[in-house]
């Protein structure tokens, strides 16, 4: 998603740790091609807005990440920290 010039430059960085009790509420907004997603919690709730090509870019991330993360446990002399980095925009 491109930035509107109107918006602050501005960024915070926000920690979630996903429980089974998190829940993803979703919004779809047909018309413009977007949705977003709610990470809801008893401590508060973020918001994704994505449209549909960084929609396509998380999923692809979480997939590659899932598939490191089986490809690593299943590999016993690799068991350090690693970032994976998903598909850049």
């Amino acid at each position: 998603m491109t930035r509107p010039e109107w918006l602050p430059s501005s960024t915070v960085t926000v920690n979630v740790h996903v429980f089974d009790t998190t829940s993803f509420p979703v919004r779809v907004y047909p018309r413009e091609d977007r949705v977003t997603v709610d990470v809801e919690g008893s401590g508060g709730s973020v918001t994704l807005y994505l449209d549909r090509t960084d929609l396509v870019r998380l999923r692809e991330m979480l997939d590659a990440t899932e598939r490191e993360l089986t490809a690593r446990q299943n590999d016993n002399e690799s068991n350090e920290v690693r970032a994976v980095n998903g598909p850049a925009a």
